[in-house]
């Protein structure tokens, strides 16, 4: 059930922690203090997981027992995917990112929030399962997105569906799919020797 003045109180602190977190790296780094700008930096990724996290739990409980209140509107998904790719290189530079769009640009009908929310977990999920070093495939084309990324050789890969590397993203997961299934679309996770794929299809906006 919905928590009232839940999103304030758990926004809020995370807030000023990634802001503090980013100010004492910036300072590390104009004092040249490796020391600080590692903790600062360790500090900085810890509180943009747990705000991930967050988001989640409080689209969770928003949703639970009623269907989720949506705002259905013409979105270019190929700049959402952009800006999802872009935020998780950052985080995660020891990954690499190969993105392609095929065709023209086509708007797809969906809740912007929601989508977002989904696009970024979606990337971090796979940017979480690939091989360091490694390149992420990374295709839009007509309403689709497909994410390929080859499996870590410790995680024998068994199906996204079946068998995650913990069940926080198990749950993450799960949340996308709720999300993506109240706006018309359809997420399917799957598994060869080696890869794993993450496709999302949404409604295309009339006229596209």
């Amino acid at each position: 059930m919905p928590l009232p003045g839940a999103e304030h109180d758990l926004r809020t602190p995370l807030t000023t922690i990634l802001l503090g977190s980013r100010i004492l790296r910036r300072v590390g780094k104009a004092r040249q203090d490796a020391e600080l700008q590692e903790v600062a930096s360790a500090v900085e990724a810890d509180a943009e997981r747990l705000r991930d996290v967050v988001e989640d739990v409080l689209i969770a409980t928003r949703s639970s027992g009623e269907p989720l209140a949506l705002n259905p509107e013409p979105l270019l998904l190929e700049r959402m995917v952009s800006h999802a790719v872009e935020h998780e290189r950052k985080r995660r530079p020891q990954v690499g990112f190969a993105l392609r769009m095929a065709g023209r640009e086509a708007a797809v009908l969906g809740d912007e929030t929601c989508l977002e929310h989904v696009l970024r977990d979606l990337v971090a999920t796979a940017a979480s399962q690939a091989m360091p070093g490694s390149t992420i495939d990374v295709a839009v084309e007509s309403g689709r997105l497909t994410i390929a990324a080859e499996a870590r050789a410790s995680e024998p890969a068994t199906g996204m569906d079946q068998r995650e590397p913990d069940d926080s993203q198990q749950w993450r997961l799960d949340v996308c799919g709720d999300l993506v299934d109240a706006m018309g679309g359809r997420l399917s996770l799957a598994a060869d020797v080696g890869s794993q794929r993450i496709s999302l299809e949404l409604p295309l906006a009339a006229g596209d």
